[in-house]
Order: C-alpha cells, then structure tokens, then sequence
C-alpha cells in the first residue's frame, strides 16, 4: 500500500513537472525568410559633357549601385509581412551625402481563398503598404535591375513602388494573373504630395504554360493606369484669379510581350503618357492654360545564350545582351531619345554574373537631353 501510494505521488510529481515546463517554455519564433541582390559597377565615361566636367580626360569610379535586403515571415494564420530595405549612395544636397538606407517595400499580404467566386485554383491575395506598383516588377522579372531601370522608370512613367493597397488574383493552370492598385502616385522616395490617388491594373496571360517548350513562358500582359496629379495653383493667392482644385490628367497605359527562358530571355514593349500639362500663371493677364501631351514609348531587349541553342541540354555561362528604348516625349512635335545598352555576360556561378556593357543616350529629331556614353563593368550577386 505504502509502495503504490509512493508511486503515485511520484508519477504526479512528474507529470507536474512536465506541465509546469511546458508554460514555461516560450513559444517558437516565427521563422524569417533572409535574401537580398547586391549590385554596382565600375564606370568610365566617355562623351563629351561628362569629360568637359573633368578638364578634358574621361572620368571613371567604381560604384555600388544599390543593396536590397528583404526579410519575409508570417505574421498569424494566412497573414505575412515582407520588408525591403533599399541601401543606396545619397547626393542629394542639404540632406546627407552618403550611403542611405530607405524602404523599398512593406508589406503585408494576406491570403484571402483559394477558390475565389467559387472557381476552383483561382487564388486571390490582399496586400497592403508600400507595395510593387501596376507592372515594372514584372517587367524585371525578365530584364536585370543591376544593369538598369526599366524603360518605364527611366521614361519618368511611374515609380518601381509606392504607398497602397492591391489584390493579386492568380489564374488557374498557371494562365497567368491580375494584378490590381489603388496608389499614392508620388513614388517611394518622396512622401505623398496631394490627394489625388492612382488606380491601375494589369492582367498577365500565359496561354501556353502546359507546353513542354520555350513557349511555354510567353506571357502578354496589356496594363492601365488611371490617376490625377495636383494642379501648381491649388492654393491660389497672390494676382491669382483663385486657387485650382481640379486634377490635371495622368494616365498611363502599355502592352507588355515577352518570353523568359535560359536561351532568351526577351520583349517587347509600348507604352503611352498621357497628361495634362499647365502653362501661365494664373492670373487676368496670363490665365492658366491645360494643354493635352501624350508620350510614346517603344522599347526591346535580349539575353540570349548563343551556346545554349546549340546544345541546350549544356548549360552555358556565356551570354549576349542588346536593348533599345526610343522615347517620344509628346507626339505633337518632334523631341525624341534612344537609349540603347550593348553587352555580354559571364555567369561565375546560379547567384553571381559580371557584365561588360556599354550604354548610351542619343537625341533624335532636337531632343534637347543631354547625350551620354559610359562603359560599364557590371557586377551581380543574390543571395
């Protein structure tokens, strides 16, 4: 009796001791997800502007253009956030010349069904924060950020992210997806500025992603964007004949073509601006005066492995690169640019590439842009 009393004592004492570690013991911290793209260059120059800056001889620096750093992980059931820090070299004077750290995005995603409008495989996401905008992720998705922006960045149509709201809906049998927002509009690098908001969508179709082929990755995706930006005389004052509360248009709107394959990677792109431009100065004797302008822009690239078409069971390390922006700036007259990059590339290994290329802008039909040329040494690395 005495025995069976003391073993049960003893099991209690254990299970009790078990229980009482068990509150104690915290619970897992959620994991987090690290990556990060590291890119710069060196470069040397060698149009006319940049040597006048330098008595004639053609400067050159090394450079590191920019440090993504991205943490993912959950944040409860369904739910994640995704934060990416932009590290570049700030020149902007009055401020901090320097290396800078800013956010490129924050997030937070939340799955919303897997068989959306009852439709079996059609998922759908909410996000919200400082998200990719309409379509420039998916554009460098198949063009490499580390050589460059995309054309739609560097033509001045939007920024790569901005402050808002999205929902992403992937089709099923990998069809493609849509992609919609409701924006700022300013950008990520400057906070917003008035308060109007832009509204786009884009919607990427795959028609032949079951094919056991490089067709398999075609992909069309026609976008839109629909916003207002503050008129220069929303507070009035002054001679003014009062302040101007209505939007000036801008709009945007582009068809996107490409192919993503190790053997070529390519597309094809046209986008338009269209904008409300003000001139005057709102007064009796010079009144305020809109003026319509729409822009063109035409764009294409190639990555192409010339070995891999050979033998395309052989991977091969060595590739060619070509693209050509041509830029209009209002179709009415006629200033226009090229912007064009040259190059090959050299795969060290999966997550690091070095590129020799040359870029270079042109002025066509008495664009006044200043003309450049610059041989780069580019230099890559995910991890």
């Amino acid at each position: 009796m005495r025995f069976r009393a003391a073993a049960v004592l003893a099991i209690a004492a254990v299970f009790g001791s078990a229980q009482l570690a068990a509150q104690q013991t915290p619970p897992a911290a959620p994991t987090i997800d690290f990556s990060g793209l590291l890119f710069g260059s060196f470069q040397y120059r060698t149009d006319s502007a940049a040597k006048a800056q330098t008595g004639g001889k053609p400067p050159n620096k090394f450079d590191i253009e920019r440090v993504y750093l991205t943490f993912r992980m959950p944040a409860g059931d369904k739910t994640s956030i995704r934060i990416t820090t932009d590290i570049f070299q700030n020149t902007a004077a009055g401020f901090y010349s320097g290396w800078a750290v800013r956010l490129k995005y924050g997030m937070v995603s939340r799955e919303l069904s897997k068989n959306t409008f009852g439709v079996s495989g059609l998922t759908s996401v909410a996000r919200v924060g400082m998200l990719q905008t309409v379509v420039i992720d998916h554009v460098e998705s198949h063009w490499p950020r580390s050589l460059g922006v995309s054309a739609l960045e560097r033509a001045g149509f939007f920024s790569s992210s901005d402050v808002g709201a999205a929902t992403l809906f992937t089709l099923p049998n990998k069809r493609g997806e849509i992609y919609a927002t409701v924006m700022n509009g300013s950008g990520y690098t400057v906070g917003e500025n008035d308060r109007f908001k832009d509204v786009a969508v884009r919607a990427t179709f795959t028609p032949f992603a079951n094919r056991n082929s490089m067709i398999k990755s075609l992909s069309v995706t026609p976008w839109y964007s629909k916003g207002s930006s503050a008129s220069a005389f929303i507070l009035g004052g002054g001679a003014q004949v009062g302040p101007v509360s209505e939007g000036l248009q801008k709009d945007r709107r582009g068809l996107f073509v490409a192919l993503r394959d190790r053997r070529l990677t390519g597309a094809f792109e046209f986008a338009q601006r269209a904008e409300g431009i003000e001139t005057g100065n709102n007064t009796v004797t010079a009144p305020r005066v809109v003026t319509d302008r729409t822009s063109n822009l035409v764009s294409v690239f190639a990555l192409v492995r010339p070995m891999e078409w050979l033998n395309k069971d052989k991977p091969s390390r060595l590739g060619i690169l070509i693209r050509n922006d041509n830029f209009k700036i209002d179709n009415s007259v006629s200033p226009a640019t090229r912007f064009s990059v040259l190059g090959a590339f050299w795969d060290l290994n999966a997550k690091s590439t070095i590129t020799l290329d040359v870029q270079s802008l042109d002025r066509l039909s008495g664009s006044t842009a200043i003309p450049f040329r610059t041989l780069f040494v580019h230099w890559k690395a995910d991890f």
